[in-house]
Parts: C-alpha cells; sequence; structure tokens
C-alpha cells in the first residue's frame, strides 16, 4: 500500500508512539520498531546510524523535537508515499514525510518539503511549494501557493483563485492553522490561526493545535 523513498536498506523505526506511526508500521511487511522519544535518546549514535527513521504525527511540537534529536546525530530519514496516487513524475518530495493514499499532486513545479504529512484527497496544482513540517488535512486544494513552514492546512480548505502573472501566486506565512472549510484568496502575511482569509487569533501552530 505504501512505497518507501530515500530507503538506505537499514532497519525503519518510527520514533513517537503515535497512533499514526503504529498503523503505518502495522502496514509494512518488513520488520519496523515503534519507541519513544525517551527511548531514542537513550540510544547510542551507533545504534542511530545503522537505522533510519520517520516520525509521523500531527502534533508539530512533538515532531520538532524528534527531528531536533535525531538531526543533531545527522540520521537517515525515510519517506512513506501511498502507492494509489496520482504524481507527476518531476514532483520533488522530501525526507520524513508521509503521502498517504488518493491524491492528485499533478502540478507543475510542485516541491513538498521535509517533515510534511499529506493526507487522503487532496489536489495540490502547478506552482506549489508546501514548505518542511507543514500538515495538509484530507480534501485540500491548492494552487498557485507557497505554504510557509509548518502551517497547517485543514479538512477542505482551499487556496483558490487565478494566476495572471508571475506575481500572483499567493504566500502564506509560515506556523498558521486554517480551520476546516477555509478559504484562502489571498497572501497571508501574519502568524496565526485563520478561518479563510479572517485572522481568528495570533495563535500560531506551536501554540495552538488544530489537527
Amino acid at each position: 500500500m505504501f512505497e518507501i523513498f530515500y530507503n538506505h536498506h537499514k532497519p525503519l523505526v518510527f520514533v513517537g508512539t503515535t497512533g499514526l506511526n503504529k498503523q503505518l508500521a502495522e502496514s509494512l511487511d518488513q520488520p519496523v520498531v515503534v519507541i519513544s522519544l525517551e527511548e531514542a535518546k537513550k540510544k547510542n549514535k551507533n545504534w542511530i546510524d545503522d537505522h533510519q527513521f520517520m516520525c509521523v504525527t500531527g502534533d508539530y511540537n512533538l515532531k520538532k523535537q524528534v527531528t531536533d534529536y535525531l538531526s543533531s546525530y545527522n540520521a537517515s530519514y525515510f519517506s512513506m508515499i501511498g502507492k494509489n496516487n496520482l504524481i507527476t513524475p518531476d514532483v520533488k518530495i522530501g525526507k520524513n514525510t508521509f503521502i498517504n493514499n488518493y491524491n492528485d499532486l499533478l502540478g507543475a513545479p510542485l516541491t513538498i518539503g521535509d517533515h510534511v504529512i499529506i493526507s487522503c484527497f487532496c489536489q495540490l496544482g502547478r506552482d506549489v511549494v508546501i514548505k518542511d513540517y507543514c500538515h495538509i488535512s484530507s480534501y485540500v486544494y491548492v494552487n498557485n501557493c507557497h505554504v510557509g513552514e509548518g502551517t497547517a492546512l485543514g479538512t477542505r480548505a482551499s487556496v483558490l483563485g487565478p494566476k495572471l502573472s508571475d506575481n500572483d501566486t499567493k504566500h502564506i506565512a509560515p506556523m498558521c492553522n486554517f480551520l476546516a472549510n477555509s478559504v484562502i484568496t489571498k497572501n497571508i502575511t501574519e502568524t496565526g490561526t485563520y478561518f479563510g482569509n479572517k485572522r481568528s487569533n495570533k495563535l500560531s501552530r506551536e501554540q495552538y493545535r488544530i489537527i
């Protein structure tokens, strides 16, 4: 059901005892270890060098703690991509990124960063950049937009509007939350929690979890 990207042919380890990590570990037909961050911190550098890692969670703070720790040892990451997706061959996909099934990733150019989650039934079009640590929930549509690092798009959120020139590409500030059913039609320049273009409060994704 899933393909492993950036496979270094080392034993696979999911760090964080989250439901997603456990489900994904069970879906693979090879030995997989699921450990907590606390357990990972008890391992020595040789053990980390001998394994490859992933952390799949909607909890930004947990994921950042895990990746900060692993990156300090220059750990090897892998990504998991569903086999039931339509993906343009030149789409760039980062490390420690999870893309579930039934998505259309058909834009050109289209870049998906490191430590990203893309759920099911999403459509990402042309001139889209999903930066590191973003979370894209189910049924999200994005076209002509660069989504800032750490931003979360809730279920059925959409970034709409025609691209009349290169200057029309939208930009979303980092660490934003967009609540379910948001429709974004303009640049979002300030971090906060939004419903569509309207900022509900100044809380960032690090401060307020919507997913």
